[in-house]
């Protein structure tokens, strides 16, 4: 991709740059009704209770190391 092959011959700084112009501009384009790290609700309609068979127990921790009160 012309994007990858443009980054890979940028010096660190310009590169850093270049990457945040492109991320601008794919947030510019992005459809304005749904942010980008959302989650849609079907994907919790998809696990509720997909783990309601199984049992979690914890297991012992073990003591808590003794400290010196201040």
């Amino acid at each position: 991709m012309e994007v990858e092959a443009t980054l890979s011959s940028l010096d660190a700084p310009t590169a850093a740059k270049f990457e945040r112009l492109i991320r601008d501009a794919v947030e510019l384009v992005r459809p304005a009704g749904k942010p980008a790290n959302v989650l849609d609700n079907s994907y919790f309609d998809s696990v509720i209770g997909a783990f309601s068979d199984v049992e979690f127990a914890r297991p012992a921790q073990g003591e808590l190391p003794s400290v010196k009160s201040w």
